[in-house]
């Protein structure tokens, strides 16, 4: 299988911030669905699935980050929302990031 890099959709709320979607935490999911009818998985996976959501999506992480929302275009709206690669660690020992998993590309060599 090959080897598909990971990404998710961060949403600028100013020039200063960025909110990871995944990072918001669960209460936002359950504010989100019952002010849309949708379901969280929508909002993390296709922000831009619709005006609604990617407005309530953009205007819920404004409110998160202390950050007035601002009045958007459409084309404004879009250009909030970026595709990012998913820098999350891969492999976790006792709970935390395990860097040797990570780091380690190929086997290690003997010298002979």
């Amino acid at each position: 299988m090959p080897d598909v890099p990971l990404t998710e959709y961060v949403c600028h709320v100013s020039d200063e911030q960025t909110i990871r979607l995944v990072d918001l935490p669960d209460d936002a999911w359950d504010e989100l669905e019952a002010s849309t009818g949708e379901s969280g998985f929508l909002f993390v996976a296709v922000p831009l699935g619709t005006t609604k959501r990617a407005r309530t999506v953009y205007e819920f992480c404004c409110r998160k980050a202390g950050v007035e929302p601002a009045t958007l275009t459409i084309g404004e709206l879009w250009d909030v929302f970026e595709l990012v690669a998913d820098d999350r660690p891969t492999s976790y020992s006792d709970g935390l990031p395990d860097p040797k998993a990570d780091d380690q590309t190929t086997e290690p060599s003997s010298s002979s």
